[in-house]
């Protein structure tokens, strides 16, 4: 149960984060090109926080990364935001699955040849909240998503920016 507090108060702390730092962002991004070539990975971007996080960053004329495990949501976001911003790309991953955090990655150096700056924004809950109904099913989708993609992504983020220049 404590692994599900942990997630509910970095959610509402990024929320604060992010409502208190939205409008310095959009001052920033307006009257600074330090994002200009820079290379910005948004997890779970297709809605709520990410999406807002995603506008926000595209008006800055980053090279940005959308990334969602629905493929016409992802489609659909890149379309909404490449009318203030061509470079960006839509990767559909769901990172449920082991199997597709390098895809993330590797399309992203392949796309833009480098990562310098990943927003881990993605959470999953599935099945019942409580233990005792709880599938191992569930659980382990859980932990892949809310655990271990954000390491696993971080870690292989941080081994690709030692190449930045």
């Amino acid at each position: 149960m404590n692994i599900f507090i942990s997630s509910f108060i970095i959610i509402i702390l990024l929320s604060i984060l992010y409502n208190l730092t939205k409008k310095n962002i959009e001052t920033f991004a307006s009257n600074n090109d330090y994002y200009k070539n820079k290379v910005v990975i948004i997890t779970g971007s297709t809605n709520g926080i990410g999406l807002s996080l995603a506008k926000t960053f595209s008006k800055t004329n980053c090279k940005l990364v959308i990334h969602g495990r629905d493929e016409t949501r992802v489609k659909n976001t890149v379309a909404l935001l490449n009318k203030s911003n061509k470079n960006i790309l839509g990767i559909v991953a769901d990172l449920s699955d082991e199997s597709n955090f390098d895809a993330v990655i590797q399309k992203t150096i392949e796309k833009f040849n480098k990562i310098d700056i990943l927003i881990n924004n993605i959470i999953n809950r599935s099945g019942s909240n409580k233990i005792i109904k709880k599938e191992y099913k569930d659980w382990k989708m859980e932990m892949n998503v809310n655990i271990n993609s954000i390491f696993y992504l971080t870690k292989k983020v941080v081994e690709n920016m030692r190449y930045n220049k």
